[in-house]
Parts: structure tokens; sequence; C-alpha cells
């Protein structure tokens, strides 16, 4: 019966990955396009070695140290690409910081917890649950205002291309 008690954190280590993935997809800079790829891989790759090793080792310690370099190693990659995005000025990165600081809290408070590295009185089992309920609203809102953005972004360039550029008036199709 090892499967059970591992597959929170495979679970977890999963949806970082998902996470990650997303966030490149969704935050990573065109200009520093080239420069996250190799690192997102790098990480996704970590992350998916971290993975097995949970799954596989019967030790508790080991789990452990592997569960939480799968979060350090992610975690910071993904905020790297939000930070570009935040200090741009995008909305949908300071939205996407508001869901996700919170349950990345309580993700590693929930899991020290489990492995014993704190007492058991810091949080409680449904607070992992409370901020996944709100972390879909406010990611729910976050991608309808970049797709908000996009769209305007796209009416602006169509605009644009349709305007002479010596004169400044609309160009006949």
């Amino acid at each position: 019966t090892r499967w059970p008690e591992r597959s929170t954190d495979v679970s977890l280590l999963v949806c970082l990955m998902a996470q990650m993935v997303f966030c490149y997809a969704t935050f990573s800079p065109q200009r520093l396009h080239r420069a996250f790829t190799p690192v997102a891989w790098a990480a996704a790759a970590f992350t998916t070695v971290c993975t097995g090793v949970v799954m596989a080792s019967d030790d508790v310690s080991v789990r452990a140290m592997t569960f939480f370099l799968g979060m350090l190693i992610n975690w910071p990659v993904i905020t790297a690409m939000v930070y570009v995005r935040l200090r741009q000025g995008d909305l949908s990165a300071k939205l996407w910081i508001l869901a996700y600081v919170p349950l990345c809290a309580t993700i590693t408070a929930s899991a020290a917890e489990y492995y014993g590295f704190t007492s058991k009185t810091i949080i409680g089992f449904y607070w992992v649950l409370y901020t996944l309920a709100f972390e879909v609203p406010v990611l729910l809102l976050a991608l309808l205002l970049r797709a908000k953005q996009q769209d305007a972004q796209q009416v602006a360039h169509g605009v644009r291309q349709q305007l002479d550029p010596l004169t400044g008036f609309i160009v006949p199709q």
C-alpha cells in the first residue's frame, strides 16, 4: 500500500509542473522567451525526477526532502516569469500573485506538518482546499482580463494597419 500515502505528494508535484507550464505559456515575455525556455524545461525535468523519487522511495525523510526540492525549484522559476510581467503592469500577473501566494503558503505549511518539520497546530487540513477554492475564481478573472487585453491589442494593431503612415487617415481597403 505504498501508493495511497504518496498520491498527495505526486499530485501536488504534477500540479506544480502544470502550473509552471501555464505560467510559461501565459507570462513568459517575448524578449526573454529564449532565456526562460531552457530554465522552464530544466525545472520541469527536475520535478519529474522528484516525482519519480517520491513514488519509489520508502524513506519518509527522502520523500520529504525531494518533495520540498521539487517545490523550491519551480516556485522561483514561476515567480521570475510573473515578476517580469508584473513590472510591465500586467493586471493578470497581479491576480496570479493574489491567487497563488496563499496557496503556496498553505501547501508548504501542510507538507511541513505532514513530514514532521513543524507541529500539527500551524494549519488545518482544509486550508489547502479553501485556498484552492479561492484560487479558481481569481485565476478565471485573470484569464478573462488577459483575453480582453489581448483583444484590445489586436484591435489596436488592426486599426494601425489601416492608417496611412504619412497622413494618419484611414486607407480604403
